[in-house]
């Protein structure tokens, strides 16, 4: 493929101005802010979501919340019980051990689903408000999780709980599958601040 005059020239100069970390645009003679040429596009991102916002939004921290307080609560039973080498010698000894073990594991369960809200609750809240939340009817939104993660597309109605539906197609509609909390959404706007 050869080149015209003008077009190296152009490209020549976009080069220069990447190298240099100018605007390519500027370098081009067109004056548009990039934010502006990327947000013509349709289905193109113009916001790359974080790790830390994937992580969020596939609900890992209150997984990893659930495991860790149900282990340390098993742990502390069998901590409770004193020596449990006695227990493993006699089938009712490890019918009772697995009891313990059960029952303490329920125990966590339960202290971690009363107890993870209060503790994680501030960090989703903190990290929904940085992904651009609280969102509304009309609002450009990119989803971060689930079958359609990835996709860009508006948000036509809000819903229970802080939940929004996001304009998905008819069977997505239809089927309920439109549905996202605010942490499962990032904003997609030219002049929304930097994701951490």
């Amino acid at each position: 493929m050869r080149l015209e005059p003008e077009e190296l020239l152009n490209h020549a100069g976009w080069r220069t101005a990447l190298t240099r970390g100018l605007d390519p645009q500027a370098a081009r003679g067109d004056h548009r802010p990039a934010s502006l040429d990327r947000a013509a596009r349709p289905g193109q991102a113009i916001v790359k979501p974080t790790r830390a916002q994937y992580f969020y939004a596939a609900n890992w921290p209150a997984r990893i919340w659930l495991v860790a307080v149900c282990l340390l609560s098993a742990a502390v039973a069998l901590l409770a019980s004193g020596p449990i080498t006695p227990l493993l010698e006699t089938t009712s000894g490890l019918k009772l051990l697995a009891g313990v073990l059960g029952l303490s594991l329920l125990l966590g369960y339960c202290v971690a689903i009363l107890l993870g809200w209060y503790v994680l609750g501030p960090f989703y809240r903190a990290r929904a408000i940085r992904n651009g939340a609280p969102f509304q009817p009309g609002d450009l939104v990119q989803v971060l999780s689930g079958r359609h993660r990835g996709r860009i597309a508006r948000v036509y109605a809000e819903w229970q709980g802080e939940c929004v539906r996001v304009d998905l197609g008819e069977e997505e509609k239809r089927r309920l599958r439109d549905i996202f909390s605010q942490i499962e959404l990032l904003r997609e706007s030219a002049d929304q601040p930097p994701p951490l």
